[in-house]
């Protein structure tokens, strides 16, 4: 029903889309989270921390190791990291949960900089 409503909006804007990719997480939909922030990208939305916080935890469902190697490279050109914490808790969280265990102590160790 959210895709439903999503789709009939007039004007799909970040909150809607970063709604609907959280609805879709919550629902262990994981794959189409993550198709939703590619549509998203390819419409050329400006993403904010919250987006980027839900698609962190659907890449921890996944393992997707190329996306979220992009998406960590999308969040420091944007300077999302070291701000509020939220993203920066997120993205060693996933990597851990992927058993990037290296590479979740290099971003914490990164993270320390900021």
């Amino acid at each position: 029903m959210a895709q439903q409503v999503f789709e009939e909006l007039l004007v799909r804007d970040v909150v809607g889309w970063t709604s609907l990719v959280s609805g879709y997480i919550q629902h262990g939909l994981s794959e189409m989270a993550i198709k939703c922030f590619d549509q998203m990208h390819y419409q050329g939305l400006s993403l904010n921390a919250v987006t980027y916080a839900c698609i962190l935890q659907a890449f921890g469902s996944t393992g997707s190791i190329e996306k979220r190697k992009k998406v960590y490279v999308e969040m420091i050109k944007e300077g999302l990291l070291g701000g509020t914490g939220l993203l920066d808790n997120a993205l060693v969280d996933i990597y851990a949960k992927c058993g990037a265990l290296v590479k979740a102590q290099e971003v914490f160790d990164v993270l320390l900089v900021f």
